[in-house]
């Protein structure tokens, strides 16, 4: 899965029902120390992307205020 690690939780997307908490509970397993937090991504998934991909570093130039 693609799934983003912070300070004191991990964000998981959400996509299939059928297999979330599978994939949250060996998550959970791997991260025991963080909370796992499932976040809404059926349409970045189907995109192509999740929360790993759509919070990857952004270049520097034209201006973006982040």
């Amino acid at each position: 899965t693609n799934y983003y690690i912070a300070n004191k939780s991990v964000l998981v997307p959400e996509v299939d029902p059928k297999l979330d908490e599978r994939a949250y509970k060996l998550i959970q397993d791997i991260y025991i120390d963080r909370t796992i937090v499932p976040i809404p991504a059926y349409y970045q998934a189907i995109g192509g992307g999740g929360p790993g991909c759509i919070t990857q570093q952004l270049p520097k130039g034209n201006n973006i205020s982040v």
